[in-house]
């Protein structure tokens, strides 16, 4: 059987080794939420440009179906009629 100060030893030297470890951790956990902070926002900068570029693409395809570039007037007139559509649901909205 060992000896209590042997005991008391070998508990001290693990809680030792448990509190480095804890403390470890600690610092891992606090670099991970500085690291995921930043991808978040980095994120949400991307989400934000594609909207941008999205909306962009989609006035350009509108400016070049309206303009007749590509000669399909089926096209077209479905274009304009679509716009029209949703420019007469904003003015409903609207006039709620």
């Amino acid at each position: 059987m060992e000896e209590p100060d042997d005991i008391l030893n070998s508990l001290k030297e693990r809680t030792k080794q448990m509190m480095t470890l804890c403390d470890g951790l600690k610092e891992e956990k606090k670099n991970l939420f500085t690291t995921n902070r930043e991808l978040m926002q980095k994120v949400a900068q991307q989400d934000k440009e594609i909207g941008y570029i999205k909306t962009k693409f989609k006035t350009l395809k509108i400016a070049k179906t309206v303009s007749g570039a590509d000669n399909d007037v089926y096209e077209t007139k479905l274009r304009v009629n679509r716009i029209v559509r949703e420019i007469d649901k904003c003015i409903a909205l609207l006039n709620k």
